[in-house]
């Protein structure tokens, strides 16, 4: 009898000390947000109170990291609420949350859509960057080239946008269609216009120089050409010839045989590019008229000769 009344003395106060405890909720913010759920589940999704609803629980799960949520409630926001104060700050808040979760389609998606509605937001210049990026990611090397495009028509000549230029004119390459080749050198001229002289200048004209002649618009290449001559980003004295004997081959694919000549005349026709040059003369002495033109062929054909 004593061990059974000690034991119900035992029990009696383990009791005391468990009810005398409060429960402590194991997932407070779970609780909110449930509590949350069921108070937008009482509304449409366009009515002002599910946007509060939807706004509180974005709101909290971006805080926990909750991402599936967080991206759930905050597509639900931007697709029932365009015209809500709040909705910049909610496309950001679903930006976040899929490019967490990698949903890169989506995500590519959804800044396109704040870049053409917020277009004066002070996020946009990362926002390209982080678009370019995903673009790169789903290896989709048209849009991959213009939003690329997009970073260096906003940021200049600065090493992000000289970096993000060059990639847009090799994607654009890439695709070997010859609009996509057009881009590639128009946007390589352009960046051969706006940057400082030096190495990077020139491996980019010369990247739309051979664009354009790998397309066959000899006149524009003659153009580009031109420049990275004028610029003095042809080379060294045997790259310099070669750009003159490329320059000349330009001239004569679409006529104009006296600078054809001119251009040759300008090689110094190095022993290395003579044979090279060769090919030219002979057609390009029959076509040319004017007597200065050929003149030129003849001294060319010339000092060939005598450096063979």
């Amino acid at each position: 009898m004593k061990t059974n009344h000690s034991l119900t003395l035992a029990l009696l106060f383990l009791s005391t000390l468990l009810n005398a405890q409060e429960p402590v909720p194991t997932d407070v913010i779970g609780q909110q947000a449930a509590a949350l759920e069921a108070e937008l589940g009482k509304f449409k999704d366009t009515t002002p109170e599910a946007a509060e609803s939807m706004f509180k629980l974005v709101e909290l799960y971006h805080k926990d990291g909750r991402l599936f949520g967080l991206v759930r409630i905050a597509q639900q926001f931007v697709a029932s609420h365009p015209a809500d104060a709040r909705h910049q700050a909610m496309m950001l808040r679903l930006i976040d949350g899929q490019e967490s979760l990698s949903r890169n389609k989506e995500l590519a998606a959804t800044i396109r859509q704040f870049l053409a509605r917020y277009p004066q937001a002070p996020e946009c210049p990362q926002l390209e960057i982080r678009l370019a990026d995903t673009q790169l990611q789903l290896d989709e090397r048209v849009r991959s080239a213009d939003a690329c495009k997009a970073v260096w028509l906003r940021q200049g000549a600065n090493e992000i946008g000289r970096r993000y230029g060059v990639t847009a004119v090799m994607q654009y390459s890439v695709v070997n269609s010859p609009e996509a080749v057009t881009q590639a050198a128009t946007l390589g001229e352009e960046m051969l216009d706006k940057l400082p002289p030096g190495e990077f200048a020139k491996e980019v004209g010369w990247q739309a120089f051979n664009e354009l002649r790998r397309i066959g618009q000899w006149a524009k290449s003659t153009v580009v050409g031109t420049k990275l001559l004028q610029k003095g980003l042809g080379g060294d004295p045997e790259s310099q010839r070669y750009l003159h004997s490329l320059l000349a081959e330009n001239y004569g694919n679409i006529g104009q045989h006296a600078n054809a000549a001119q251009s040759l005349a300008s090689t110094r026709y190095s022993r290395r590019s003579n044979f090279a040059l060769l090919p030219y003369l002979s057609p390009l002495s029959r076509c040319c008229q004017a007597g200065r033109a050929q003149r030129h062929c003849a001294r060319v054909r010339s000092e060939v000769s005598t450096t063979s």
